[in-house]
């Protein structure tokens, strides 16, 4: 890394590393409208901050911050940044900084531990393949951050100070730069609320939200899921995937299993009730990509059930632990079960530990009956007795029809998240970011042109058109014109011109 020390250094080539050393996620915020289409790995490290707490408090901080971002909710160009949290270094780190910190009086004991800071994450950035080193230190309130400057001259790093901190002596009040993080939240989260943007894990993946797309045959398709992602779900399903069909090579079934860059964590939900077949399956190679496995326990259509899938594995506890069991013991990734509420309550809740015991991450639960399919409502009760019952997160799907009310179940059943499907349908805002039915359709026509091709891309985008004009006053003749239309032009122009 040659030396460079000015503000115009992210005024690269999009294809540039850059490592952005943050300290806090106010000082992130300040930062991220200049970080826009770049390929930026955010280092959080302030091993400085005592006691532990404090550091824990703002590292969740600042992955929340960049969640926020990857998720879409701070707007585009965000889909590259990343976080690493280097936990190995804060531990030598507190042995080190104890042999400095009581070296000189004031300012300058500080300023031994910014440089000695610096210089270990400048290594991590040369030793690992970044082109630009950046830093937010100098927006501290710090009254030396001139010498802090120095100090990156000194060391000799490629680095960038952010414009927009710089003012009167060269650094942003903490004041100013925790208002620019409140700006960001207010901007771009509108009605989103703290409650369904707070992470969680799944094992050992964290979700960055409590808002979750559901699998739907024929509807959650990979241009469908970008939207969704588009819009702030913090997980997306691909349909329901048959695991002996991915042992077969089965084209359409592997057409199921495509994604895009923002797709994350990326799920598959599988369905088969053969623990050999399954096991097989998640070894395959067109499956590792993905960061989480859901096997589907609750179908109820006939010709899913009726072959022993789906929800006609409600009725049998022991093969269901056998499959998790042995699932468990050829995948390391997390394995989630989706299934339905049993006649029986009690049973309900004695399936639900059963799952746990063979070794489930999660659950899922539509607290409908097999019976039922789609009619009546769910059994809100019976949600929060499973949650009560289990030691893993449980995620309701099923009756979520916005925002509010799913924050409502958040809080009143003991659930971790909230699971929406045909709500989701043509309102892909429900996820916390409004989009217009026009530019959710042509960008959803886009993915789906470069997966499948402009033929299927135009079939598949129809059975959406009812959903999303559905409260147009000439809702009837948009979706018969856009029906008819036999090419991808003559469907574009009708649509921009509605």
């Amino acid at each position: 890394m040659k030396k460079k020390f000015n503000d115009n250094c992210l005024n690269l080539e999009n294809n540039k590393k850059i490592l952005l050393h943050v300290c806090c996620a106010p000082c992130l915020a300040a930062a991220l409208d200049k970080l826009k289409h770049k390929d930026v790995t955010v280092f959080f490290y302030n091993p400085n901050i005592q006691p532990f707490e404090e550091w824990d408090h703002r590292k969740c901080e600042v992955e929340k911050l960049v969640d926020l971002a990857r998720s879409g909710l701070l707007g585009e160009g965000f889909e590259k940044l990343s976080l690493i949290v280097p936990t190995q270094l804060v531990d030598n780190f507190y042995k080190a900084i104890q042999n400095y910190r009581f070296l000189g009086e004031g300012s300058e004991r500080c300023l031994t531990c910014i440089k000695h800071r610096l210089y270990e994450t400048y290594q991590f950035a040369k030793n690992n393949g970044f082109d630009y080193f950046a830093t937010t230190l100098t927006a501290s309130p710090h009254k030396d951050a001139k010498k802090i400057n120095l100090i990156g001259n000194e060391l000799n790093f490629n680095m960038y100070i952010p414009t927009d901190f710089k003012k009167n002596s060269g650094n942003l009040k903490s004041k100013e730069i925790c208002e620019s993080f409140k700006i960001y939240r207010q901007k771009y989260c509108g009605c989103v609320l703290d409650t369904v943007v707070t992470p969680f894990r799944i094992g050992n993946v964290k979700i960055p939200g409590r808002l979750v797309l559901a699998p739907m045959a024929g509807f959650s398709d990979v241009g469908f899921r970008y939207i969704a992602k588009k819009c702030g779900a913090a997980l997306t399903f691909t349909e329901m995937v048959s695991a002996k069909a991915l042992i077969y090579k089965n084209d359409k079934t592997l057409d199921l299993l495509r994604t895009t860059d923002i797709e994350f964590p990326r799920v598959v939900q599988l369905f088969g009730h053969d623990s050999e077949v399954i096991c097989k399956a998640v070894k395959l190679d067109v499956l590792q990509k993905f960061d989480i496995i859901n096997l589907n326990m609750g179908c109820p259509m006939p010709k899913i059930y009726k072959n022993g899938d789906g929800a006609a594995l409600l009725e049998k506890p022991e093969l269901v632990f056998d499959i998790i069991a042995n699932l468990k013991k050829n995948t390391e990734k997390p394995i989630t079960i989706k299934f339905r509420k049993i006649e029986n309550i009690e049973k309900t809740i004695e399936f639900a530990q059963t799952c746990e015991k063979a070794g489930a991450d999660a659950l899922i639960l539509h607290a409908r009956t097999k019976s039922q399919l789609y009619s009546g409502s769910v059994d809100w009760d019976c949600l929060k007795l499973v949650a009560d019952n289990v030691n893993i997160p449980v995620i309701a799907s099923g009756d979520i029809k916005d925002i509010k009310q799913a924050e409502d179940c958040l809080k009143k059943y003991n659930i971790k998240a909230v699971m929406i499907g045909r709500a989701a349908i043509g309102n892909p805002g429900i996820f916390g970011r409004n989009i217009d039915p026009r530019d959710a359709i042509l960008l959803q026509l886009k993915i789906n042109c470069e997966n499948f091709g402009e033929r299927k891309a135009l079939l598949d985008i129809k059975k959406h058109i009812s959903y999303y004009f559905k409260c147009y006053n000439n809702a009837n003749k948009i979706r018969q014109r856009l029906l008819d239309a036999q090419t991808l032009e003559e469907f574009k122009s009708i649509l921009q011109n509605i």
